[in-house]
């Protein structure tokens, strides 16, 4: 999604979901911005109401921001219970692949289980594919090796504030974003 449309989304979302709060935010502000104190104090007085409303949206987004906050814990908690699960599943199916593995049949011979059925489903043991193991990382030629380049932004840019010159970056200011106090 290009810039432009994520914008245009991000502030339909704001204005549905903060409504009348988002509009009145923005009610007054530039009148504010150009009156002197004494004048800026007798229009905090008028539009009291206005001024309650940006608080009302600073704690409408505290609100939102807490909501995230308990997600980002939520989807922590939940990939460990699906984690756990999934070892539970992997060590079932391990087990039971040893089961069949290990069957004797009536003479007490080993005989590989290949196939159990059951009313709906079917258990069937297959071989898996070759696995590699290494032994020696040294020892492993370099045409089998593959190496990332990896960029430290935080050291470049240390560079960079320090006056350096660095190829292929620069600095650049950073995006604007809204602190609430």
């Amino acid at each position: 999604m290009k810039t432009a449309a994520k914008q245009q989304l991000l502030e339909q979302t704001v204005r549905e979901l903060g409504g009348e709060l988002y509009n009145a935010f923005f009610q007054g502000i530039e009148e504010q911005q150009e009156l002197t104190p004494e004048q800026s104090s007798k229009l905090m007085e008028y539009l009291g109401g206005e001024i309650e409303r940006r608080d009302e949206l600073a704690v409408f987004i505290r609100r939102w921001e807490g909501e995230a906050t308990l997600l980002r814990a939520e989807e922590k908690r939940l990939a460990q219970r699906r984690h756990s699960i999934d070892g539970f599943i992997r060590g079932l199916r391990e087990f039971i692949a040893l089961q069949l593995e290990a069957w004797h049949d009536e003479k007490g011979q080993p005989a590989i289980l290949k196939r159990v059925v059951g009313k709906v489903y079917r258990f069937i043991l297959k071989e898996g594919k070759p696995r590699v193991e290494i032994e020696n990382e040294r020892l492993v030629p370099d045409e089998f090796c593959q190496y990332s380049r990896t960029i430290d932004k935080e050291s470049v840019a240390a560079a960079l504030a320090s006056g350096r010159e660095v190829p292929g970056a620069r600095l650049v200011p950073g995006r604007s974003f809204v602190e609430i106090r």
